[in-house]
């Protein structure tokens, strides 16, 4: 009779919690028609303000994860001339997204789980099957922290598996000043089983069972910058969703181009450094010039780098302004 309570309760507060994301998306759903409707050249995009007002709405509707979303699109039309293209991509995601939950029931478990993180409407850990566990030395290669909203903070800490290659995210939250529950310094090792959350591509894990203490990483083996785009449009095209994706290249070199700040390749290849990146002139000098090792996250359109692999030693860039 317990567990019947249980699961009639879990059922009700399931189903709740359903209803009140997918009111909130109904109203989204008009504001982007309304938006399009009066064009991306109105004012009051460039404004942050326009896009704060619904990205508290979110927030009252349960969808953590829409609201960051939607401050993170509040930046683009500074981005320069090419703007609008980049904000029409990223609007056309999100309708995506609001098509997808009115079919919740109809799709299956692992996109159920990949509309569900792009929400924020995440999954306990105890509702992750023990088979998505996985066995490795893990990398902290990099972590960024940022403000939800005034209360809220999120961290994404970055792992790579030594023996498997395999990218993780260890995605946390925390309210005013609490501290993350994970804390690895950047360029740490963890030798432990990760268990996966599901999902078409699954990314996001958490540390299950930790083997000792953390210990300093050795040399890690990076990609190309083809390499690694040609892996994230991988990852894209099984869940489209992916908002911030692994990238950890082998050989690059900060630079100034056109006015921009890039990471580029001998070969030419390069990409443009995220412009909330607060630490270029520090990255520019640690590179001096020659060829670096470095982390960070790629969203399609930018880099932002969260870490740096310096001879010996990782480069924490939460940390580089204090040094």
């Amino acid at each position: 009779p317990e567990i019947a309570a249980d699961t009639v309760q879990f059922s009700k507060t399931f189903e709740e919690r359903k209803n009140r994301i997918s009111g909130g998306l109904e109203e989204l759903e008009l504001w982007l028609e309304n938006l399009i409707r009066h064009g991306l050249g109105d004012a009051q995009i460039r404004q942050y303000e326009f896009w704060d007002t619904k990205s508290a709405r979110m927030i009252d509707a349960q969808a953590a994860g829409i609201a960051t979303w939607l401050q993170d699109m509040s930046g683009i039309p500074s981005r320069g001339t090419n703007w609008i293209e980049e904000l029409l991509v990223q609007l056309g995601r999100l309708y995506v997204v609001i098509e997808g939950f009115k079919r919740f029931d109809q799709l299956s478990p692992d996109f159920q789980a990949d509309l569900r993180t792009v929400i924020g409407w995440h999954l306990k850990r105890e509702e992750v099957d023990a088979s998505t566990g996985v066995f490795d030395s893990w990398v902290a290669i990099g972590h960024y922290t940022e403000k939800v909203n005034e209360n809220l903070r999120q961290q994404r800490l970055w792992l790579r598996g030594v023996e498997t290659g395999r990218d993780a995210l260890i995605l946390e939250f925390a309210f005013g000043d609490q501290p993350f529950e994970t804390r690895l310094q950047t360029g740490t090792v963890v030798d432990a089983e990760l268990r996966f959350f599901p999902g078409r591509y699954p990314l996001r894990a958490f540390i299950f069972n930790q083997k000792g203490n953390p210990h300093p990483a050795g040399m890690l083996t990076g990609m190309s910058i083809a390499e690694a785009v040609a892996r994230y449009s991988a990852a894209l095209s099984r869940n489209p969703w992916i908002l911030q994706f692994p990238f950890f290249l082998e050989s690059v070199v900060p630079d100034r181009y056109s006015g921009q700040w890039i990471i580029r390749e001998e070969n030419g290849n390069y990409l443009p450094i995220a412009p909330k990146f607060q630490h270029k002139w520090a990255l520019m000098a640690l590179s001096g010039g020659h060829p670096m090792q470095l982390a960070g996250e790629w969203d399609g359109a930018e880099f932002l780098p969260t870490g740096a692999m310096m001879i010996d030693r990782f480069v924490d860039f939460n940390l580089i302004g204090k040094l």
